[in-house]
């Protein structure tokens, strides 16, 4: 029996930008979840350890084994999430943060920065952060059709700065896991060098040529990754 890809969305994202994914992939082959906060969740945006219950929660449910998928921040969810899952097949980072302990999202993104700071627009108390939807555009989409584009702007959601700051409690280096890194080389949002310098010790290196977003530009590609993956 194949895994089941559980698919983990990055900040400011939800289930739903996975879409075009499910649909080049296999019937029942993935599923998805939106964090706290994000995309159809009732729930209010929770911190970094509210988003890992919420991925154990949805793997648990499955039956059978899972292969976690996470985008961008969902590295740092999937990360923490591995140690707490019993059926667990394979971790993969897609243009992901992938830490060490102690490591927080900040401090990852600071070591080589991506172009996101201008389009970041923060609240009064600096508690959440949204994304300007014309600056972001060009950073997180710069190889996306314009009708994926325009879809995916009015669905950002309000993102947590507890996320970016909380440093992760497990080492992704130390887990014994199966693991694949996609590197995504046209990312203006993490930077290539970035990926790489977080992925060095990973055995499974896939290429993209794609911006941050290929679940947009080449759904049909990534879903071609991961199905050989599951």
């Amino acid at each position: 029996m194949k895994s089941t890809l559980l698919l983990v969305h990055g900040a400011w994202h939800g289930a739903w930008c996975w879409d075009a994914v499910v649909d080049a992939l296999e019937p029942d082959a993935a599923i998805t979840v939106d964090l706290p906060g994000h995309g159809s969740s009732d729930r209010p945006l929770g911190d970094l350890a509210a988003d890992v219950a919420t991925v154990v929660a949805a793997a648990e449910a499955i039956d059978g084994g899972v292969t976690l998928v996470g985008h961008s921040y969902g590295g740092m969810v999937i990360t923490n999430a591995a140690t707490h899952l019993h059926r667990l097949d394979r971790l993969i980072f897609l243009a992901a943060y992938r830490p060490h302990v102690g490591d927080s999202l900040s401090e990852l993104s600071a070591q080589i920065p991506g172009d996101a700071a201008d389009a970041l627009v923060f609240s009064d108390d600096f508690s959440t952060v949204k994304l300007n939807p014309g600056l972001a555009a060009p950073v997180f989409y710069n190889d996306c059709s314009d009708d994926d584009i325009a879809a995916a702007l009015p669905r950002l959601s309000a993102q947590a700065m507890v996320t970016f700051t909380t440093p992760s409690e497990e080492d992704a280096s130390r887990l014994e896991v199966l693991q694949t890194y996609i590197r995504c080389t046209q990312d203006h949002a993490l930077p290539l060098a970035l990926q790489e310098r977080m992925s060095t010790d990973v055995d499974d290196i896939v290429t993209l040529e794609s911006g941050h977003s290929p679940f947009f530009s080449m759904p049909a590609a990534l879903a071609d990754v991961l199905t050989a993956r599951r």
